[in-house]
């Protein structure tokens, strides 16, 4: 508040008029003048401060309203927030963007709505955001045009972050496919589609998943078949072979074609069927005990019962009769030879 002292406001309004015409310099006397008589005489400082900011002594202005705005910080509050508004372009012209910044920051702590502060303010981080873009710092460029409040900016860096971000996944899920780690690959392709926007690029990426996914089942099979030929499991294995090679005849894994091990699984499987049957080893081993004592009784028996073709026990060997203390057989009675017609009675 003003304290009465006639001497400082004859003085304060001698220097008003030279500032309404706009003599800064004669008014910025005066009011000076006016404040040796009374220092706390808010209007002389007030004016003072403005008469100061018309002389461009920027530094000078802002020190004067601050001191005015101690004394009544709503009477001083939008002065003041124009002298660091003066100030913060003063920096810029300079060169030093931050401390600008700082000053306009302060100037819309007084007074939010300062357009000139909120354009400048604005202005400079919307350089700094392209600047950040020629050199592709995208989460600089992203921070900065936010600052800046520019939508359109922002959108357009948060579009071109989405594309980097789907493209280094899609070199990831070929990396994977490289690997052969269909899982790994499958996983990626599906964190694409829930992130891609575009419906084409959307079905492609579904065309790759569905690719590596059958990969996946392929090798799954794979692995399967093998674990199933090496526990000898022999129709398991052929069943996941089989449904290997009606995928894909000519799928091969480690060096190993499908249809090789196929065919593997089903000679074993066949040679070793009876030996699968509920006791096929009993019945395997009884029908060979049978064999041998057919084939030995037939020997013994001097080749009688042999089949054609097969030679006979050898001339003077004994008999299997002789080997049991029996009589031997009975030798057929030789037969009369043929009478010739000639020699028969007339």
């Amino acid at each position: 508040m003003d304290q009465i002292d006639p001497l400082a406001d004859q003085t304060f309004e001698v220097g008003r008029s030279f500032y309404m015409r706009r003599r800064w310099d004669v008014a910025a006397r005066y009011f000076r003048d006016a404040l040796i008589a009374n220092p706390r005489h808010l209007k002389a400082r007030l004016f003072l401060g403005e008469a100061l900011l018309s002389l461009g002594e920027i530094d000078q202005a802002v020190h004067e309203l601050e001191e005015a705005f101690a004394l009544d910080r709503e009477e001083a509050r939008l002065p003041l927030a124009r002298a660091l508004i003066a100030n913060a372009k003063v920096a810029l012209n300079e060169g030093d963007e931050d401390e600008a910044l700082a000053l306009l920051n302060q100037a819309l702590d007084l007074s939010p709505q300062e357009y000139e502060a909120l354009d400048l303010k604005a202005d400079i981080w919307s350089a700094r955001g392209n600047q950040a873009l020629e050199v592709e710092d995208l989460e600089t460029a992203l921070d900065s045009f936010e600052r800046a409040g520019n939508k359109e900016k922002t959108g357009q860096v948060r579009a071109l972050m989405q594309l980097r971000a789907l493209a280094a996944l899609e070199n990831e899920a070929r990396a994977y496919e490289g690997e052969a780690q269909w899982a790994d690959a499958a996983r990626v392709y599906e964190q694409l589609l829930a992130q891609e926007a575009d419906e084409g690029r959307k079905a492609g990426w579904q065309r790759s998943l569905d690719r590596v996914a059958g990969e996946a089942e392929l090798s799954r099979l794979f692995d399967e078949g093998v674990n199933h030929l090496e526990q000898e499991e022999w129709p398991q294995a052929q069943g996941s072979f089989a449904e290997i090679v009606h995928r894909r005849p000519g799928y091969s894994k480690n060096g190993q074609t499908a249809i090789r091990l196929l065919e593997t699984a089903v000679k074993e499987g066949q040679s070793s069927a009876v030996w699968r049957r509920p006791f096929g080893w009993i019945i395997a081993f009884s029908a060979t005990v049978v064999l041998l004592l057919v084939l030995w009784a037939v020997f013994q028996a001097g080749g009688k019962y042999l089949p054609a073709g097969l030679p006979a026990a050898p001339a003077g060997s004994e008999s299997s009769a002789a080997l049991f203390d029996q009589p031997p057989a009975s030798t057929a009675t030789p037969s009369k030879p043929a009478v010739s017609p000639s020699e028969q009675a007339p």
